[in-house]
């Protein structure tokens, strides 16, 4: 059988449920990370309406930096990922599982004012929450220009000679 025909791919937009918690995890390889919840919504042909709450986790220490700074309780939000089951043993033994969202992409969406209900109370709304301007999650801190950026290296340099296309 082929180890390839499944595929794990979750895209959520949703209301960020508090404000991310900062992580750090254990050992020589250790890195921040931060965990949060996402609010999605339902609304049913009858008019109900229900809350989904999935738990969510994003990695890298430059990410999570950013997350902690820019990610706040109310902000509607996309988020790509996949989903991820963790095991552990509590320390009296007891076996835990645990399925949430590895987010991989966070984007904003709406504006800085947009308020939301979020929670189970009628009318409970979010305080406004600011957006980032220039600073990303994926910026090289060492001053590497970027995705589809050109240096001025690049740019001096000479195009490449044509090469005979091998697939026609």
């Amino acid at each position: 059988m082929n180890d390839y025909n499944s595929y794990n791919h979750v895209t959520l937009i949703g209301r960020i449920g508090q404000d991310p918690e900062l992580k750090r995890t254990k050992g020589k390889n250790s890195q921040d990370f931060v965990k949060f919840s996402v609010a999605t919504y339902r609304k049913y042909k009858t008019g109900a309406k229900s809350t989904t709450w999935t738990q969510c986790s994003y990695w890298g220490d430059i990410r999570a930096a950013w997350a902690q700074k820019y990610v706040k309780k109310g902000m509607l939000m996309l988020l790509t990922g996949h989903l991820e089951t963790r095991k552990w043993t509590t320390p009296d033994g007891s076996p835990r599982w645990a399925t949430e969202v590895k987010v991989e992409y966070i984007g904003f969406i709406g504006s800085p004012a947009d308020k939301a209900d979020v929670g189970d109370k009628p009318g409970e709304t979010e305080p406004k929450a600011e957006y980032p301007t220039a600073e990303y999650p994926d910026q090289d801190l060492e001053g590497d220009p970027g995705m589809g950026q050109i240096t001025d290296e690049e740019e001096d340099a000479a195009p490449p000679e044509d090469e005979e296309d091998d697939f026609f």
